[in-house]
């Protein structure tokens, strides 16, 4: 669960998706300052920013990305964008 204070780029990912975790597991190899928080899906965090985000709470195909945790202002980017706007987040935009 990613805590309230926690602040900045968020990447909501599907926790049973294979692919998924290997993504994430890939970005935290490349985010050396610590500098991209994670959450599952299926975790409170992920789903109240869902809810809140009028974005679906179930049956998940995709990854979002969140460049501004908490609040949500800027509009978060899924799937290929949310991985790439991602890579961009931990300083690696050329891969």
């Amino acid at each position: 669960m990613i805590s309230t204070a926690s602040t900045g780029p968020v990447l909501l990912y599907d926790g049973e998706c294979g692919l998924c975790n290997r993504v994430v597991r890939r970005l935290l190899a490349l985010d050396r300052d610590g500098k991209l928080r994670f959450a599952p899906l299926q975790g409170p965090s992920a789903q109240a920013y869902l809810r809140k985000h009028s974005l679906p709470v179930a049956d998940f195909s995709t990854l979002v990305f969140v460049p501004d945790w908490p609040a949500g202002v800027a509009a978060p980017l899924l799937r290929t964008d949310g991985v790439i706007a991602a890579l961009r987040a931990v300083g690696r935009p050329g891969l």
